[in-house]
């Protein structure tokens, strides 16, 4: 990160838990300032996120909570416009518009699916064989995973005690 928008982001993080006047009137400045910074580092755009939602959270005043939604649109806006491979280096970061790669339960896959500002495919299958049970595992509803295993254990028992009666006819 250039130096000048590193001691900035850095400025504005140190005055953020701070509530003095002089404190107030040094925000709101760089509250004014950064955004018009044209380029941030990724390191820099989560340290100055995290810093804007503190703000957001706890505004000193009206006009600093004005400014920090400003602020947050305006760093929304630099995030869309981001290439892939700027995106990339924010994977998982948590900000807005910028890729999350995870695992979820199948209603949260529901869900996601049918959220109109939300688009999901599948990344990578690191495993090529699955046995059923494990994709159960993963996709199922915990309660159907508790059913499911039930079943699954009824059925090895049932099979267990079977093979036991067979072999015990068989001597």
């Amino acid at each position: 990160m250039p130096a000048k928008e590193k001691v900035l982001i850095e400025q504005l993080h140190h005055l953020s838990n701070k509530y003095e006047p002089e404190a107030l009137l040094e925000k709101t400045k760089l509250l004014k300032q950064i955004p018009n910074l044209k380029r941030i580092s990724s390191s820099g755009l989560i340290s100055y996120h995290d810093t804007l939602l503190f703000l957001l959270a706890y505004p000193a005043n009206r006009q600093q909570l004005l400014l920090t939604q400003q602020a947050l649109k305006k760093l929304s806006v630099l995030l869309r416009k981001m290439n892939v491979s700027q995106k990339a280096a924010l994977l998982n970061s948590g900000l807005p518009n910028t890729p999350y790669r995870s695992r979820f339960s199948h209603d949260m896959v529901k869900w996601l699916l049918i959220h109109p500002d939300c688009s999901m495919r599948l990344y990578q299958i690191a495993n090529d064989w699955f046995d059923l049970n494990e994709v159960l595992k993963l996709t199922l509803p915990s309660l159907e995973k508790v059913r499911q295993l039930q079943a699954w254990k009824m059925t090895c028992c049932s099979i267990h005690y079977g093979f036991l009666k067979m072999s015990a006819y068989n001597f």
